[in-house]
């Protein structure tokens, strides 16, 4: 069998080899069954003369396919499997110098020993290189891809339906309210938090995760919720930045800028991305990501909430209100 991982997510790809090194090695035969590679090549020391010196230093030693070729058709140790993990496989990200390297690939990787699993761990596999095209054609009974890229802010139903499958006992509704007071994005730090409150909790509840999981503080998700109507999350969020005395005047600004910009998006539809990045003064690229979050905002409760909060920040200014209460009163408006 062969695995094809890719993706910019190396903490998910590492959970992944850990999970079929456990698949196909036998305990205590990982040393003996497992080879790593480094397919751009590897470093080794060599002393040389500098100035009428001996300097040792690092030389780097390029990659050979006929050494690739030898080590997968070695057969493992006695009757077991063998693993071989591949790290960054430049042939999958560049096209070969010659068609002829291609084809020794593919005939290499199709004449494989039964009991030889590969596993390609690279950060982007690129399917319109002819190596790649004709191993998803050729091999297609023989190869898997999976696919490890990062998790979005408004990826959390992906984010935590991947942490309820490592870790089930952890619990579904669980792992989405972790993700929700976490984020989605740092599958790394979710992973840790979850196995943590299982270690010291019999029984894992959203009231425990409240009290143990660290306080994390994030103004523009505030806003974000607040845009969205999701007025619990948005009361939990505050409660964080009132705890951490991280509560400022900056912070209604901050509320005011985004929404307006959330608004002039709405009624920005159907202009290009270059349009509407000129007229919220931010990078087309940019546009994307907002108007992702955009998907769960109303175009009327965006104008509701401007008028509110432009007449609670002179309020606050002209003494008329407290900032805390103020921050209170608009969460829940």
């Amino acid at each position: 069998m062969i695995y094809f991982l890719s993706g910019k997510d190396s903490f998910r790809k590492q959970l992944r080899i850990e999970e079929l090194k456990k698949q196909y090695i036998e305990p205590g035969m990982e040393s003996l069954s497992i080879n790593l590679i480094n397919g751009k090549g590897y470093e080794a020391l060599e002393t040389v003369i500098e100035d009428g010196e001996e300097v040792t230093k690092p030389v780097f030693n390029n990659f050979q396919l006929s050494d690739f070729v030898s080590d997968l058709k070695t057969p493992g140790f006695g009757f077991g499997n063998k693993l071989i993990i591949i790290k960054d496989f430049s042939y999958l990200e560049h096209k070969a110098d010659k068609d002829s390297e291609v084809d020794v690939i593919l005939d290499t990787l199709a004449g494989l020993p039964e009991n030889t699993v590969l596993i390609f761990d690279s950060e982007k596999i690129s399917g319109t290189i002819k190596l790649v095209k004709n191993i998803k054609t050729q091999l297609k009974t023989i190869v898997k891809f999976e696919d490890f890229t990062t998790f979005t802010t408004w990826d959390e139903e992906k984010s935590h339906t991947w942490l309820n499958r490592i870790l089930p006992e952890f619990g579904l509704e669980n792992s989405q309210y972790l993700v929700e007071q976490l984020g989605a994005e740092d599958t790394s730090k979710l992973y840790s938090e979850a196995q943590r409150l299982l270690i010291i909790n019999k029984k894992v509840s959203k009231e425990i995760i409240d009290r143990e999981c660290e306080i994390k503080t994030d103004n523009f998700k505030l806003v974000k919720l607040i845009a969205q109507n999701k007025i619990a999350e948005a009361n939990q969020e505050l409660k964080r930045i009132l705890l951490k005395r991280e509560a400022h005047l900056g912070l209604i600004a901050m509320m005011e800028t985004m929404l307006t910009n959330y608004l002039k998006l709405k009624l920005l539809q159907g202009k290009s991305k270059d349009q509407k990045a000129k007229a919220l003064g931010v990078s087309p690229g940019r546009i994307y990501f907002m108007e992702q979050d955009l998907i769960k905002m109303q175009a009327s409760h965006l104008e509701k909430l401007l008028n509110k909060i432009l007449k609670t920040e002179q309020d606050i200014k002209y003494g008329r209100k407290q900032l805390e209460p103020a921050l209170r009163y608009l969460v829940n408006s």
